[in-house]
């Protein structure tokens, strides 16, 4: 019945809804994308914590030979604890010498 509804008055739907967050929105309150970029990172950095506590509890849990095993969806890097580091382009160690021969963008040198 409400498909059928929505179906028939669409537009009418749209400019109601249209009005509605005209009415909510507080343009005084928003934030700025640096702003939102910088919450959004927080809160993934504040997820990765979390996930590497559980992590923690979980491996002490199996050095002690419970019945445990880390939860779906758990990021492997929280698992198994890595970090991402990403270094400065000047301090970059050069290729292998085994592979000096390839070049990744243009194929073989």
């Amino acid at each position: 019945m409400i498909a059928t509804l929505s179906w028939l008055f669409l537009d009418a739907m749209v400019k109601r809804l249209d009005a509605m967050l005209a009415e909510e929105a507080d343009d005084a309150s928003v934030l700025s994308i640096p702003d939102r970029q910088g919450q959004a990172l927080q809160i993934q950095s504040d997820l990765l914590a979390a996930g590497r506590d559980l992590a923690w509890v979980v491996w002490r849990g199996l050095d002690e030979g419970l019945s445990v095993w880390f939860p779906q969806g758990l990021s492997a890097v929280a698992i198994l604890g890595a970090e991402l580091v990403t270094l400065p382009a000047g301090d970059r160690p050069g290729s292998s010498p085994e592979h000096a021969s390839y070049s990744l963008i243009g194929g073989r040198r």
